[in-house]
């Protein structure tokens, strides 16, 4: 397996102080010194697999990154703070930001399971010459900070790898480890369309068995 990541994945960086912003209140979490980053997590569930059968194969991870997404939070304590029409108006501006306008950490509201800022992976994985696609969103108890100061921060986190690195295994299927490398290169499926459900929806889905 190759990390053919960018740097911008591995660093930890706020990605809008604009509150009207798509992208305001959302963080890329940091590698840490001694921990596990996405690509030997992905690394780690492949080689599990029950009779390796990824060995042997081309795998190139393009981009993986973990993301927590505080804009829910944040603007509720603008909110509680702050009184009027202007910062109302303020507060609901960039509510009803779709995948595509926000740059990383997307989630939508029936994709989480409590109030606490959920922890979005996303990745891009290319095994031998076929490029794959997956978003993850993981609801972690209790919230965490994006500087991860605790090591259960940093499990938390991981816990959120794990998840996202299975729901790609579980989308490939068991064929495609067994399969010879395609002779062609191109994207896989499609891209899986969004939730309809905007990141500020306020659906809480509490079935925990969706985490």
């Amino acid at each position: 397996m190759k990390d053919l990541r960018p740097p911008a994945d591995k660093k930890r960086d706020m990605h809008s102080l604009l509150i009207f912003s798509c992208d305001y209140g959302i963080s890329t979490l940091p590698e840490l010194p001694g921990n596990p980053t996405g690509p030997s997590t992905l690394a780690n569930e492949m080689a599990a697999m029950p009779g390796d059968p990824w060995h042997g194969h081309v795998v190139d991870v393009l981009h993986y990154a973990a993301y927590l997404n505080q804009k829910r939070m944040l603007k509720g304590q603008v909110a509680s703070m702050e009184g009027g029409l202007l910062p109302a108006l303020l507060l609901k501006a960039g509510d009803d930001c779709k995948e595509a306008k926000v740059h990383g950490g997307y989630y939508a509201g029936s994709e989480i399971v409590n109030y606490f800022p959920p922890i979005v992976v996303e990745m891009t994985v290319k095994i031998d010459g076929v490029v794959h696609h997956q978003r993850t969103v993981y609801s972690p108890k209790p919230p965490i900070d994006p500087g991860l100061k605790q090591p259960w921060e940093a499990a938390q986190v991981l816990q959120a790898m794990t998840k996202a690195d299975r729901a790609l295994l579980a989308s490939l299927g068991p064929t495609s480890a067994a399969a010879p490398p395609p002779v062609a290169t191109k994207d896989s499926a499609p891209r899986p369309v969004a939730a309809a459900n905007g990141d500020d929806a306020g659906f809480i889905n509490t079935n925990p068995a969706s985490r």
